[in-house]
């Protein structure tokens, strides 16, 4: 007698039986065979169904070693799938009117099947519940993968830190190395900027000749006229005299305004908690019929960064006092954005904590009342 190793081996072969009794009583010329189909595992022909089911899915390679089999059932063929499913190391989810009697539903969990009953609708309720179990598994799969992924990804980018690591550690235990390198450095530095000096080295005896240039910006006073859009305009008293009336583009309107000296510097702070330092000479002198100097242009400003206070600060011996969203304050001596060399832009100019609103140079002691619109 031969020994098989699963129910799905067993499956067909089944004997053929003569029912000689049943022709020589009813009289008939003939020779009758029955096909006893319940010699098959788990005792129906729906074993057959069941397993050419598997391995058609197997050939396709829809179904994969470790799957799972969903399948809506009433009858022999959800029990012939759960006996060939199971043997062959599959997972077996069965969906199923909850009216089938408790003796299949016994049979089906003792073949190693998971049962999900469908209080409504029948075969059909139990189709669509199989096709919901479907999806979830599916979703569940591609998380799982996305998981493994990342988690690939993450023992790639480990694995090649460990290599750099030690190829790092050769190289400090290696003065050969370390030479090499350093040569192959400076030589893609002489390379890249093999170009003329475009700066020149300043002496202590050369200082003089500086402040004497400085010296020659022209001074004469000026009034300066800031939009709240951020377009200045360093009109001269004579000029202002003439015509008086500022223009302005749609929508924009008058913001700040001063007396200043054509050698002053101005200090613009921004809602990127920065601050841009500007001199004066370095403006044209305009009339009020022009729009002016847009200062995010003028200034080089980073993409929509927006004006929200300037100033002129003098010989930085004032101080600046700044309002914020959140309702606090700040007093902040002007000496802090003083530099001693023409550095245009300064970052991190105030606390970057709230949003600024906006800032008062202070010129003396004075009492203040802030009001709140809540």
């Amino acid at each position: 007698m031969g020994i098989y190793h699963s129910a799905a081996q067993l499956v067909g072969h089944t004997p053929l039986l003569a029912v000689d009794n049943y022709v020589r009583t009813r009289g008939l010329p003939a020779v009758i065979l029955a096909k006893l189909e319940s010699f098959n595992p788990a005792g129906s022909a729906k074993d057959r169904v069941a397993l050419e089911m598997l391995r058609q899915a197997e050939a396709s390679g829809v179904l994969q070693p470790g799957g799972t089999v969903i399948e809506p059932t009433s009858g022999n063929t959800g029990i012939g799938l759960a006996a060939m499913a199971i043997s062959k190391g599959y997972r077996v989810i069965l969906t199923m009117p909850a009216s089938m009697s408790a003796e299949r539903r016994t049979l089906l969990k003792a073949y190693g099947a998971e049962l999900v009953l469908v209080e409504e609708g029948g075969m059909a309720g139990a189709v669509a519940k199989a096709e919901e179990r479907q999806y979830e598994l599916v979703q569940k799969a591609e998380e799982v993968a996305s998981n493994y992924l990342e988690l690939q990804k993450v023992y790639d980018e480990q694995k090649a830190l460990e290599e750099e690591i030690a190829d790092l550690q050769d190289l400090v235990n290696s003065p050969r190395r370390i030479r090499q390198v350093i040569i192959s450095e400076l030589e893609q530095v002489k390379k890249k900027y093999a170009l003329p000096r475009r700066t020149d080295i300043v002496y202590d005896h050369q200082t003089e000749e500086l402040l004497t240039a400085e010296e020659e910006v022209p001074d004469y006073p000026v009034n300066l006229f800031l939009s709240r859009e951020g377009y200045l305009k360093k009109i001269t008293p004579q000029s202002l005299r003439m015509s008086s009336e500022q223009k302005y583009k749609d929508g924009d309107g008058p913001f700040l305004t001063w007396e200043a000296s054509n050698r002053d510097e101005l200090l613009v702070f921004t809602d990127r908690q920065q601050c841009y330092k500007a001199w004066l000479s370095d403006f044209d002198d305009a009339k009020a019929s022009v729009l002016g100097d847009y200062l995010p242009t003028k200034l080089a400003m980073d993409q929509e960064e927006r004006v929200v206070r300037a100033c002129i600060p003098g010989d930085y011996r004032r101080q600046l006092l700044f309002f914020f969203d959140n309702g606090k304050a700040a007093r902040v001596e002007l000496s802090a954005y003083q530099t001693q060399t023409r550095r245009k832009k300064l970052t991190g100019a105030y606390s970057d904590k709230a949003p600024l609103v906006t800032a008062f140079l202070v010129r003396e002691d004075f009492e203040a009342a802030k009001n709140s619109a809540n």
